[in-house]
């Protein structure tokens, strides 16, 4: 059952590599959902063995990471285009919108190029080896041959993790800490792991699991919306550097909207 789930992710990944290297903006969210999963059943079911885990998951981790700067501009830059059409100020908006084209466009490119980069290098020639070689003949321990049933002890260990760490993130939300945001962005990444847990696990865990699912989903919408707002404040930052000064008003409203954002989200985990 988990070597079966692994196995689907890693397919996405290497059929996702043509659409990649052709640009393909529509080929990154796919290919980031698939390595969430992946590593995620890397760091949750110890069937593997630790050192071929960890290093494919650190593999995993990098390219990841390349790929998330496209992905987190796009969803920026499509967050702050729709605010701006709330603001009232036609004029201060069209200028701010102009000043964000401006921003994500060069952002854009330097992205791509870095992905660009990325699929040419010898180490992402490793990583697909890597990664066939694991569909082909995957490095298991002994443990991996338990009955499938075992598989909900380890969303159970996921949960565990996911109420420590949200525990964690609702008492600095109800302190107002500064490090409330970095704590519930660590929760909101424990809950992905339980749910992908949870979604691996569906056969065992029947119409139950698929109720963790959805309310683990849920958690993710609350929590990610905390995240992005964050995110699109630096933004809004960075765009108002060099953006004109007819800009200044729009942009003032758009980061308004954020912070608010940002403190009812620490408000409704303060609440839970």
């Amino acid at each position: 059952m988990v070597g079966g789930y692994a196995d689907a992710q890693i397919a996405v990944l290497l059929d996702n590599d043509g659409p990649l290297n052709h640009g393909q903006l529509d080929a990154i969210h796919p290919t980031r959902v698939a390595i969430r999963r992946l590593r995620s059943t890397l760091h949750t079911f110890d069937i593997y063995q630790r050192t071929a885990a960890d290093d494919l998951g650190a593999e995993l981790r990098w390219f990841g990471a390349i790929l998330g700067r496209v992905r987190d501009l796009d969803v920026q830059s499509r967050r702050l285009t729709i605010a701006l059409r709330d603001v009232e100020d036609w004029s201060s908006a069209a200028a701010a919108r102009s000043a964000l084209d401006d921003v994500s466009a060069a952002r854009a490119r330097a992205a791509w190029v870095q992905v660009g980069v990325a699929l040419g290098s010898t180490r992402y020639d490793r990583l697909r080896t890597m990664l066939a070689d694991w569909a082909a003949d995957p490095p298991l321990r002994k443990r991996a041959h338990r009955p499938a049933t075992e598989a909900a002890r380890y969303v159970d260990d996921a949960d565990h993790t996911l109420r420590q760490r949200l525990a964690h993130a609702i008492a600095a939300a109800t302190a107002g800490t500064d490090d409330a945001p970095r704590l519930a962005h660590a929760a909101r990444r424990a809950g992905k792991r339980h749910r992908y847990a949870a979604e691996l696990a569906l056969p065992v865990l029947g119409a139950a699991g698929t109720r963790l699912v959805e309310q683990r989903a849920e958690l993710q919408d609350v929590l990610g919306e905390q995240q992005d707002a964050i995110v699109a404040h630096d933004f809004i930052a960075e765009v108002a550097a060099t953006a004109a000064d007819a800009a200044r008003p729009a942009l003032d409203a758009v980061l308004r909207r954020e912070e608010q954002i940002i403190a009812d989200a620490e408000h409704l985990l303060a609440s839970l």
